[in-house]
């Protein structure tokens, strides 16, 4: 049987109800680092709102928990710099 060289990683959600226990788990078991996406605390753990705040027009609206572009004016200009 030939011989394998693998490593262990993880992708994905994990449902689980404590960060700090899971984290630690995932440290003590797997053997490349990884950032698994836990259960939805606040709305700023949402990837685009982690990801948008160089877009260009961006607007976060943390009260209604939405980010969204304003293009009431022309953002043109911003978006050639981007």
């Amino acid at each position: 049987m030939p011989e394998f060289h693998y490593i262990t990683t993880h992708v994905g959600s994990v449902p689980h109800p404590s960060a700090d226990a899971i984290v630690h788990k995932l440290v003590e078991t797997l053997d490349a680092p990884a950032w698994p996406q836990l259960s939805r605390r606040t709305f700023r753990e949402n990837m685009y709102v982690q990801y948008s705040p160089t877009l260009p027009a961006i607007v976060e609206d943390a009260a209604k928990e939405k980010i969204y572009f304003d293009t009431r004016q022309d953002i043109t200009p911003a978006l050639e710099v981007f």
